[in-house]
Formats: structure tokens, sequence, C-alpha cells
């Protein structure tokens, strides 16, 4: 993209870097990349990232500022500013690329089978799947715990939305989802022997295996997953949704639920192994409940050190930055021109280390969420806001606490040294060299 910059406006600082490729060279080799920029240049910068100009936002303010101008300044959405592999891969009918009154509603209806009092149908499920994988973890002993947490996501994900098991009896849908996912940041050439031309077929083919599912449920017979739910809602309130809409949208729903959760459950892992106290404190907390026959929604509430432990594993280390939005006209902000067609981008990890609202923002501390500390809006928000905010937000944050549960009361782990810890930023924020760890039951 070429962009005349008018000398005579007031840009925000910052550089565009080099011609074309701009600074995304940095942005993809440097995890640091926003916290050096917003330490020289304060809370709204310019940079060119992927062929896009783009403005910064950093803070509680500047979320609000982009959140309450959505389809006034920006777009509504990232449909407009994300890649042509996401938009292709992705598709229309799917949630994140929907816009306006077409998101409100469908947003509606997926919500309503991720809130809260629908998760503790899904408990039991993901019990089992989190017993299983234990189990193969105490007998592998020593393995890279990103790539199993990616299986133990996806195996969760397949089974509690689509009833599919992909360990068992349909390994074929997780080397095609693989495939798929590898392909939505790639460039978008469609030939047989690129990640995007691979990526492709494997979609139709992934939609293909999703709709004769849907084909396969009748009204008598839903089903008890999340199409299921989906199924009796529509019917319970005549709403019509297309079986492409429905494929399409319980595909997203499945790229939610396992690259950026896995990547979460990946920092909690790392996180407690070098974080003594708040292990010992979860460890007391789990004592303190005692046995627990059935787990339920009411009973994870109760384990209050938990909720904080797990809100500051997203604040410390969120899995993504914030999806880039276009900006429709000029607009201004603390005294600078944003310009119509470039990005605006606010960056999650760079809010959530705000040294005014986080104490020692750059330091691991589930004290930051004690019942007594009350934060501005918008200054924690590792699932985004407002009406953008993750659909599946609980269900994330559900997997994570029965993970979490089962690993404090009964297992041990040790982070073995010598390994790379670098961050990779995509497809979403993870550890070079996968987190190699020793595991064994207590």
């Amino acid at each position: 993209m070429t962009t005349i910059i008018d000398k005579n406006i007031n840009l925000p600082p910052g550089k565009l870097g080099l011609p074309f490729i701009g600074e995304s060279l940095e942005w993809l080799l440097d995890p640091n990349f926003f916290q050096k920029r917003h330490a020289k240049y304060g809370n709204i910068f310019k940079t060119n990232l992927f062929l896009n100009p783009t403005v910064v936002l950093i803070g509680h303010e500047g979320n609000k500022f982009l959140f309450e101008n959505e389809g006034i300044f920006f777009s509504d959405g990232m449909s407009l500013a994300v890649p042509t592999s996401t938009k292709k891969l992705m598709g229309s009918g799917a949630l994140v690329m929907q816009m306006g009154k077409r998101h409100k509603e469908n947003r509606r209806i997926i919500y309503q089978a991720l809130q809260s009092k629908s998760l503790d149908r899904y408990i039991p499920i993901i019990e089992s799947q989190t017993v299983n994988y234990l189990k193969k973890w105490t007998a592998q002993k020593t393995f890279k715990w990103h790539d199993e947490l990616k299986n133990y996501s996806l195996s969760i994900a397949t089974e509690c939305f689509l009833s599919i098991d992909i360990v068992n009896s349909d390994i074929e849908f997780s080397k095609l989802y693989t495939t798929w996912g590898k392909g939505l940041l790639s460039v978008p050439v469609a030939l047989p022997f690129t990640n995007f031309g691979k990526a492709l077929k494997c979609r139709e083919l992934l939609l293909e295996k999703i709709g004769s599912i849907i084909s396969s449920r009748t009204i008598e017979n839903p089903g008890n997953d999340l199409l299921g739910n989906l199924l009796l809602f529509c019917k319970e309130r005549d709403i019509t949704l297309s079986s492409r809409e429905i494929q399409e949208q319980l595909l997203t729903l499945l790229f939610a639920g396992h690259d950026t959760l896995s990547s979460a459950l990946t920092s909690f892992c790392q996180l407690i192994s070098k974080n003594s106290k708040s292990k010992e404190k979860l460890y007391e907390e789990q004592k303190w409940i005692g046995d627990i026959d059935t787990l339920s929604i009411a009973k994870i509430k109760e384990m209050t050190y938990l909720d904080q432990v797990i809100k500051e594993v997203l604040r410390f280390a969120p899995p993504t930055n914030g999806p880039p939005r276009k900006v429709l006209k000029d607009c201004n902000y603390k005294g600078y021109v944003i310009p119509k067609d470039w990005n605006i981008l606010y960056s999650i990890g760079q809010t959530q280390r705000d040294e005014t609202v986080y104490r020692c923002p750059y330091e691991f501390n589930p004290d930051n969420f004690d019942q007594q500390t009350k934060k501005p809006a918008m200054s924690f928000l590792p699932f985004g806001s407002g009406s953008r905010e993750c659909v599946g937000k609980e269900f994330a944050i559900l997997e994570l606490k029965i993970l979490a549960i089962h690993l404090i009361r009964k297992y041990e782990w040790k982070v073995k040294p010598k390994q790379s810890f670098k961050k990779i930023l995509l497809p979403a924020v993870h550890p070079r060299d996968g987190l190699i760890v020793e595991f064994w039951k207590k």
C-alpha cells in the first residue's frame, strides 16, 4: 500500500520504517517491539506493519476512544484491516468477519451457548480430556508442553462444540485443521503447494465434515454439544441461519478455542513453575476446598486465589495483541491526526503493564487482582472489549481453571534448562522451543 502523507498534518510520533515492509520485521523478531516504542514515544505512535501505515494506541484512555468510535471513525471489527488470506480462510460467515447488525445478531446467538449458565454441561468433557492427557504426560515424562497443550485444547474444543473425538476416531480432522490454521497469515497465493493453497483445500474439507454433522442432527435430537445448543436456540426463536454460516462460525470458534487458549495454558504452566509462592498458595487453597465429588461452576467460583492467578497470567502474558481496525475518516486524538485508510491498533500487552494501574507491572503478581483493587475500564482486556469481546471468554477461563486445579492437586513439573524462551508472536504467543518440561505425578 502506497500512502502519500500530508506533511502539514500533525501525525503521531514514530517512524514508518523501510519502503513497503515498514517495521514488520522488527515486530516479528522483537517481542518487546511495542514496549520499546511506548517508552520512546508515549501512548500514541505511528508505525508501518505489513504494508499498512498504522497508529498504535496504548492505555485505557486510548482503548476507550477506539471502542467508543467503532463504526464512526474506525471500522466495526477487524475485517477491513486483516490480510486477504485471513479473510478468505475465515469466511464471511465467521463472526469475527461480520459487522453491524449481522454481527450483533449472530453474536447473540453464539454467546448464549458459551455464557456461564451453559458451561456446566461442558465440565464433564473438559475433565475427562484433562485426566486422559495428564495420564499421557505422566507416561511421556519429558515433552514440549506447548505442542501438547495445542492438542489438548483442540481435543476439548472439537468434542464440546461438535462431539468429534480427534484422539481416537477422527484424527484426520485434526490434521486438516492444523494445515488450515497455518494458512491464516500466509501469502495469499492459491497454488496447491503453498500454505495458502493447502489451507483453502483443507478449509473446504473441514466445512464439509462440519456440514455432514449438521445434516445428521434432527429437531428431536439436536445434540448436547455447542452445535446442538445453537440449533435448539434457533428453533425455539424461529431464527434462520444457513448451514454454511453455522459451519464457518464453528470453524472460527475452534480457532479461538485452540491457538490463543493453548498460548494461555502454556503461559500458566511456565509462570507457575517460576513462582513457587503462587504455586504454594494455589495448593493451599485446593487443600482448603477439599475433595470434590463433582466439579461445578459454583465450586470453581469458591477458588478466589485461582481466579487471581488466571487473571494475572492473562495480564502478564496475553496470547495476542488487539486486532487492527481500519480508519474510516480522519480524526484527532491527543492533538494528533489519525489519517483515513490507515490501520489503528491497540496494544493489549502494553496497556496491561501500565504502572499507574498495576503494581510492578513487569513482574508476575496475582495480588494485582485482589478484591480490594479496582481497575479503570479497559485497562484489562485480554479478550478484547465491548461488542467485540471474545464470545468464548468464559469457556476459555473455565478450561484454564480446570487444568490448573488438576495440575496443582496431583502433579509436579520442572522446566528443562538450556532451551529458548524467546516469544514467537504468531499465530499466538508461545516460547520458541515449546516449553520442554519434566512431568510426574505427586
